[in-house]
């Protein structure tokens, strides 16, 4: 198996924002698998909703220096519309609205009933918000994979099709990427890297792992799932485990990947 590494440090601020969160924009303090995959994708050229490098390796990272977490206002437009189509069986009226309606406000029937229907918004409300962001991070990122795909990637962050970006798009990156190497399996207590399932002295996080893809009878994309893993961040580096645990030999570092 072949390994590479590279360091990516943002640029000011980054937020990697938790969807489970919407009263206010919480942020993971680690990239999640998916994001560090759409920035490999984006280095490749590869279009928005291509899964296809998900297989191609395993993902290990580590934290550089201290996590600092900042807080702003900001203000978020609610893009997805909560309305639906109703339509009165009687008449044919339709009615956009949050809400079954009662009656027909056409005929005063109630024979109404959903329909399929692409609501378009002119205008979309916003609202005010404390999002969170971390500031100037630093992280370390390991893949293990075979050589073919290792070597591509080590090209593709040499020279990015697309500028790179972790979280939004506008969190620009700055990347320092190291020439690959044949890395193999072994067992250690150090560990330089982040955990997968609860440690103690850690900081648990659980991340998005990947996207699961499902399409319709006729082979269309028709919707993705996220799964998540949990992992635990060391207080600090290397990490000593009571029992040796499986890692990859990078050389100077034993790192786990997932």
């Amino acid at each position: 198996m072949w390994g590479l590494k590279f360091r990516c440090e943002g640029i000011y601020f980054v937020s990697f924002r938790k969807p489970v969160t919407t009263s206010l924009s919480l942020t993971y303090k680690l990239p999640p698998f998916t994001a560090i995959r759409g920035l490999i994708a984006n280095a490749l050229g590869l279009p928005r909703d291509s899964f296809e490098i998900q297989n191609w390796f395993k993902i290990g990272m580590r934290v550089e220096g201290k996590m600092e977490i900042g807080r702003e206002m900001a203000k978020f437009l609610k893009m997805i519309s909560r309305k639906s189509c109703y339509r009165c069986e009687n008449c044919g009226f339709e009615k956009i609205s949050e809400s079954k309606p009662k009656k027909c406000p056409n005929c005063g029937k109630e024979n109404i009933v959903k329909v399929e229907k692409v609501i378009y918004e002119r205008t979309f409300p916003s609202s005010p918000m404390h999002r969170e962001f971390l500031i100037m991070p630093k992280y370390w990122i390991y893949l293990v994979g075979e050589e073919k795909e290792i070597k591509k990637i080590y090209e593709a962050l040499k020279n990015p099709e697309r500028p790179l970006y972790l979280g939004t798009s506008d969190d620009l990156v700055d990347i320092d990427v190291f020439k690959p190497v044949k890395v193999k399996e072994v067992e250690e207590n150090e560990i330089n890297s982040i955990l997968d399932g609860i440690h103690e002295n850690c900081i648990l996080e659980k991340l998005p792992y990947r996207f699961v893809p499902v399409k319709d009878k006729k082979g269309k994309l028709k919707e993705v799932y996220s799964e998540y893993k949990l992992v635990s961040i060391p207080r600090k580096f290397p990490y000593l485990s009571e029992k040796p645990l499986k890692a990859w030999d990078f050389g100077d570092e034993f790192i786990r990947v997932f």
